[in-house]
């Protein structure tokens, strides 16, 4: 997911990303202050956007994913990213994938750091410059650097920029069809960036994307969400399951028309969420660790290729204003409070427990710290193992795995509730 310097009112997280891509660009940067307003989560690290443009991140440096110049070890508190010429600053938005992280800056410019084996960076080097890059590095176009960019979104073992023409451009991997160009293949890379597509040409009036562990998808001007990649779990959202789909398909409602009034969608791991009006959410694909949020696995083969509601006590899961997820699915409600729901097995739903017998939680519970419930929360990042969770005082609180120092807050220690990260 996107996650966005300014506009972190509540009220209007649910249409942040229409607002944003509708108004014409990125929102402006604030002037100074050391304020965290922004964050997200990597497999192993995490990071957060600062008032001043500033990026910091903490956890495991493998790849150099850190951005702070290593690839040897961690950091259990913050360290400033910066590029071959100093600190990154102007930054306005940031993107963290597994095991690479992305900023936007205020130029429309977009730099990368981390894993680039198969050049998911977009510097046009690839492996051929080496397995990582610890220094961010600008992502470049046919012709030199790429400039006009509205959103960029880092996971799996891609990268996508939401141009300002409304088209997608993708780098990296390729083998599963995640760059939705309409090549798949064992070991096959994008180097030089390609537009998204459907059956029909290019994927156009995107106002919003989301990348996924091999699944990917954006939501497009009339609020339809279209997805491609990786569809053994049946993410993809089409009522199929199998077949990885190499162009832009539309999601499909349980009654086979096309998914409408989409505002936000989440491609996760194995499963993709979206978000529709007035904060209802819809989820489908797989559901080995109860990610679905409906009661169940989803059945002998663990998945559910049409969406479903997502379940809250003896109802449904309403006013929803932002979610994000990837083996697990969390959502933010309009009153500030973040709800969680899946794999529990470290402590990643945040409720204090590590779930049932089987590690999961397969409905929504409240995230807490050791104190009661986390409240007056505006920004949500979960990962493979870990989350966090930005209040509107700029406190960043994270919960789950911590081998790494993940959580920040100057231990190595997993943590079932939320902790408050260390300052640095």
């Amino acid at each position: 997911m996107v996650h966005l310097m300014g506009r972190r009112g509540v009220a209007a997280l649910a249409s942040l990303m229409l607002l944003v891509s509708v108004a014409g660009g990125a929102p402006a940067a604030a002037q100074g202050g050391d304020r965290i307003v922004a964050i997200d989560a990597g497999s192993l690290h995490t990071c957060a956007l600062h008032e001043d443009g500033s990026v910091w991140c903490w956890g495991s440096r493998y790849a150099g994913v850190l951005g702070d110049g290593r690839t040897d070890g961690s950091s259990t508190t913050p360290v400033r990213v910066a590029t071959v010429d100093g600190p990154l600053d102007g930054v306005v938005a940031i993107s963290a994938g597994n095991q690479h992280t992305c900023a936007l800056r205020d130029d429309g410019s977009a730099w990368c750091w981390g894993r680039d084996e198969y050049g998911q960076l977009g510097d046009g080097i690839g492996p051929g410059g080496g397995f990582s890059r610890a220094l961010a590095v600008r992502m470049l176009g046919r012709s030199g650097p790429l400039t006009g960019i509205r959103q960029v979104a880092a996971n799996g073992l891609v990268t996508f920029a939401l141009l300002a023409d409304s088209t997608v451009f993708c780098w990296g991997s390729t083998d599963l069809g995640q760059c939705g160009n309409g090549l798949t293949g064992y070991g096959g890379m994008q180097l030089v960036p390609q537009r998204v597509r459907t059956a029909a040409g290019i994927l156009r009036h995107v106002v919003s994307i989301s990348a996924g562990g091999g699944q990917h998808c954006a939501i497009r001007r009339d609020t339809t969400a279209w997805c491609w990649g990786w569809d053994r779990w049946g993410a993809v959202g089409d009522g199929r399951a199998g077949a990885d789909r190499r162009v832009a398909v539309p999601v499909r409602a349980p009654d086979g028309s096309v998914l409408r009034d989409v505002r936000q969608i989440l491609a996760g791991a194995e499963h993709t969420c979206a978000l529709r009006s007035p904060g209802r959410t819809w989820c489908w694909g797989g559901d080995r660790y109860g990610q679905l949020g409906d009661g169940t696995r989803g059945g002998t083969d663990h998945l559910v290729a049409i969406p479903q509601r997502v379940l809250l006590g003896d109802g449904l899961l309403t006013r929803v204003a932002l979610l994000d997820g990837y083996l697990g699915t969390c959502a933010l409600r309009d009153d500030g409070a973040a709800w969680c729901w899946g794999d529990a097995s470290r402590g990643q739903v945040g409720d204090g427990t590590h779930g049932d017998a089987w590690g999961l939680r397969r409905t929504p519970v409240l995230v807490r710290s050791s104190a009661g419930p986390l409240t007056d929360i505006v920004d949500l990042a979960v990962q493979r193992h870990h989350g966090c969770a930005l209040d509107s005082s700029g406190t960043v609180w994270c919960w789950g795995a911590n081998r790494n120092g993940q959580l920040g807050d100057g231990t190595r220690i997993d943590r079932a509730f939320a902790v408050r990260m260390a300052t640095h």
